[in-house]
């Protein structure tokens, strides 16, 4: 093929500018009448055998021939590929495919296939965008609020906590220190 390629770019160029053809028709006659004979005489070579063993095309061609993405199936069971979106039939909830990735197929001839681990899907295509319901903020731990006890510590309204209560403990302290220093001098 690429000496096929250097021949009619190389050398009908140059042939054709040397016999000073510059329009397309005079080339189409040039093409006809002399230079495919000639080029056929010197480069065409006879085949080994006779028999044709060209396969037949495949049944599929054009599934074969089709531009294939993949898309993830969101929970409400669409998808979106190229501005447009498809909800998948409930016929195949045994497969459970939220959040699993699908083939989106598009054939030459402008036919959509979705396809799932090499099945075909069931799907209609919709006006426009599914609206998704507003989901509530997920709770963690305790659902209600629960007021401590008014004895709590963490109140602030027991006696055993906040600064007075630390001033409180630290002059018992001091005093404690100076009656035993003062109980060893006497001594």
């Amino acid at each position: 093929m690429e000496r096929c390629h250097g021949v009619l770019q190389d050398r009908l160029i140059k042939e054709m500018r040397l016999r000073g053809m510059s329009d397309l028709e005079t080339a189409n006659e040039y093409l006809e009448r002399e230079f495919l004979a000639d080029y056929n005489r010197r480069f065409s070579l006879q085949a080994a055998s006779p028999a044709d063993v060209h396969q037949a095309k495949p049944r599929h061609l054009d599934e074969i021939l089709s531009w294939e993405e993949e898309r993830v199936v969101r929970k409400d069971w669409t998808i979106s590929w190229d501005k447009r979106f498809f909800q998948i039939d409930s016929a195949h909830q045994n497969l459970a495919l939220a959040g699993r990735r699908v083939v989106v197929r598009l054939l030459r001839n402008g036919a959509v296939q979705l396809l799932y681990e090499g099945r075909k899907l069931k799907w209609k295509e919709l006006a426009r965008k599914p609206k998704t319901p507003p989901h509530e903020p997920r709770r963690m731990g305790r659902t209600q609020r629960v007021k401590p006890a008014a004895g709590h510590p963490w109140t602030g309204r027991t006696p055993f906590v906040g600064k007075a209560f630390w001033q409180r403990v630290k002059a018992e302290g001091r005093q404690a220190r100076r009656a035993s220093v003062a109980a060893g001098r006497g001594a």
